[in-house]
């Protein structure tokens, strides 16, 4: 397949399992939190990064159910939101690019708020600042001495049950993909570390009994979607707390699944914990591309399936260099298509230069501003594109307009208001 772009790592197709991605750029899983914007907008923000280019679009935090697994309590199951579902999915494959289900159990952490259900996780525990370690909490309305059971083994085969009628539906309804989110401190990391998992039984202590639950996540979806549908991980590496899980756990595990599953993303941090939430969607003071260095551990033990590895990869050049350089096999890319859901096709065009870059604020990070104020520093549009594709339409009216100072809200106020009709001038102190 001849390519004509300078990025050509980028743009080779890639097979997953029974499929092939038309690229190597996955739209990462991208959660709203409280502050879900109109279902039109929402089915915009999803159909923008798969017209953007993107060769698969994943869809974030899905509940397998909507009792005791939530990650908020305005998020849902396939069952809670089913028609919504079906018209992302209907969205993406009108663009060509793969539809995938991120398939999720928040376990200790669940928002049971409006449900009033008791929150599951490895160990009997009060949600505490005390009982996670002392380390300093970030979301206090789900860390608030509730009560957390430990699971039985009554508890284990319902969630297991749940998890495999879950893929089951995704599967009914066009999903071409199901992931498993396996990291972050969510339901099966919590199993899996030994900061969180603190049991006694054939489910704690060393690394197999820790992974047991894990596996049989992972062999139960398979069984109930087949051997031929496509399935993929998404896993931290590490966890950045004493204790944690590590690099070379994570690859461990994965090694002994690899056949089990098509795919797996490579991602780091803790979810709930301030200082290491941070480097799930790293700010600036992190470096970029800050998972390169897990996915390189993990694709030298795992050969079988390819490595797609996410944070921090800003620019078609590093995402490029990370994949010329094998240090994965693809590339997951989440704040960049909010900032710039164009910025795959422009990079195809060799128009690197017009894309839209993400500048990590985190602005776009519910925990990172309290839920207030979702949105993006550098892309206003993002979840109000049809409210703002509205007001954007020729002014009846065509005026002269001046604009004082050329800083950016100054130029971004002067290509909007020539794009409507008008004759601009921007005045700039010399």
């Amino acid at each position: 397949m001849k390519i004509n772009t300078q990025y050509r790592q980028l743009f080779q197709p890639l097979r997953m399992g029974s499929i092939v991605l038309k690229n190597r750029i996955i739209a990462a899983p991208i959660t709203s939190y409280a502050t879900e914007p109109s279902p039109a907008d929402k089915f915009e923000s999803i159909a923008a990064k798969t017209r953007g280019g993107a060769g698969m679009v994943i869809i974030g935090s899905v509940g397998i159910n909507d009792t005791d697994s939530l990650i908020y309590f305005e998020s849902s199951s396939l069952w809670g939101k089913k028609k919504i579902f079906e018209e992302e999915i209907s969205m993406i494959h009108q663009y060509g690019a793969k539809a995938s289900c991120e398939l999720f159990h928040a376990g200790m952490f669940a928002d049971c708020r409006m449900t009033h259900a008791t929150p599951i996780g490895p160990c009997t525990m009060e949600r505490s600042f005390k009982e996670v370690g002392g380390y300093e909490r970030i979301e206090p309305d789900v860390v608030d001495e509730t009560h957390v059971k430990g699971m039985t083994r009554e508890d284990m085969d319902r969630v297991l049950a749940e998890y495999a009628s879950s893929a089951v539906e995704a599967k009914k309804m066009g999903f071409d993909i199901i992931m498993l989110h396996m990291g972050h401190g969510w339901l099966p990391a919590q199993f899996m570390s030994p900061f969180f998992n603190k049991r006694e039984d054939e489910y704690g202590g060393n690394f197999e009994n820790r992974i047991r639950f894990p596996k049989e996540i992972v062999e139960t979806v398979r069984k109930a979607v087949g051997p031929d549908y496509p399935l993929d991980i998404r896993i931290g590496a590490t966890e950045y707390v004493e204790g944690g899980l590590q690099p070379a756990e994570v690859a461990e595990f994965l090694y002994e699944i690899e056949d089990l599953i098509n795919m797996v993303h490579i991602s780091s941090g803790l979810d709930k914990l301030v200082h290491a939430t941070s480097y799930i969607e790293a700010p600036s003071i992190h470096p970029h591309g800050l998972n390169v260095p897990f996915a390189r551990i993990v694709k030298e033990k795992v050969k079988k399936i390819p490595v797609a590895v996410v944070g921090s990869i800003t620019t078609p050049e590093e995402a490029e260099e990370i994949l010329e350089n094998g240090f994965a096999d693809c590339v997951a890319l989440g704040r960049p298509l909010i900032a710039d859901p164009e910025g795959v096709n422009k990079a195809r065009d060799n128009r690197a230069e017009d894309i839209r870059t993400c500048i990590r604020c985190v602005s776009c990070y519910g925990v990172a501003t309290a839920g207030c104020s979702q949105g993006c520093a550098v892309n206003p549009r993002y979840e109000r594109e049809l409210r703002l594709r509205v007001e954007e339409k020729p002014a009846l009216q065509k005026k002269k307009i001046a604009v004082i100072g050329g800083g950016p809200a100054g130029m971004s106020a002067s290509i909007a208001a020539a794009e409507k009709g008008h004759t601009v001038t921007l005045y700039e102190k010399m």
